[in-house]
Formats: C-alpha cells, structure tokens, sequence
C-alpha cells in the first residue's frame, strides 16, 4: 500500500512539474544537476524540491530571515540545496525500483490524478492559468 501511495504522489509531482513542459527541444537545453540510474536530473525537476524545501523553511524561520539560519550545523541555503538534491534523486531510485519490479498505477490511482489535476485547472480558472501558475511558482 506504501509503494502505491509513494508512487501515486511521485505522479502527481511529476505531473506538476512537467505539466509546462510542451516540447522535447525544451527540455534538452537544461542542464544535469545529477544522473540516477544513467537518468537525469535536471535543473527543472531539482528546482521542484528546492522551492518546495525551501518554502518551508521559510515558514519556520520567516521569509526575510531564513538564510540566515543554520540547520544541521549548516547554512540554511546549503542545507535546503543539499535536502533538494537527496528528494530529487531519491525519487528517481523510487521510480526506478518501482519501474523495475512492475509496480505501477491503477486505473483508480490515474483518475485520482486526473481529478486531482482537473481540481486544481479549476481553482486556476482554466489549464493555461493553471500551467502559468506552475511556470511562475517554479520557474520551469
């Protein structure tokens, strides 16, 4: 049930972060920041976690004072790039492990996703606001 549900929010996540992404070209002019399993990770997908990790921490700290903060005996912004890195290529290994063993989504899981996109398309007013909205928040 572990598995399903991971894999379920790696989907999600996934679908978040290259909901913008419209043509293959695109893509190829990103660079690596890291390769799992002879994948890449690219800049795109590393920024994901970044601004997500990166976000709470300003929540515990507040937005004008987080860098300064020291987190693991370190900078709150190596940290953050550090913590981003280690979610990005864990995620990978996950996807991987579970592309190799055959575990993938149900009909059920991809309706949840369907709906759960069409939710938030509809919070946004329409898919291009929706889609502007991911560009802008992650800068992809």
């Amino acid at each position: 049930m572990f598995k399903r549900t991971f894999c379920f929010i790696c989907c999600i996540v996934l679908m978040i972060s290259f909901s913008s992404c419209n043509k293959a070209e695109e893509q190829s002019n990103i660079s690596s920041v890291a390769t799992v399993d002879g994948e890449n990770i690219d800049e795109a997908y590393f920024k994901y976690y970044f601004i997500e990790l990166k976000n709470l921490v300003q929540l515990q700290y507040g937005e004008s004072s987080w860098q300064r903060a020291t987190l693991d005996g370190k900078p709150a912004l190596e940290y953050v790039r550090e913590r981003a890195l280690d979610a990005a290529v864990e995620d990978k290994i996950i996807m991987s492990v579970a592309k190799n063993e055959g575990i993938s989504l149900t009909d059920e899981d991809k309706n949840n996703i369907e709906k759960t996109k069409q939710q938030w398309i509809s919070q946004f007013g329409s898919e291009s606001a929706f889609v502007d909205a991911i560009k802008n928040k992650y800068g992809l």
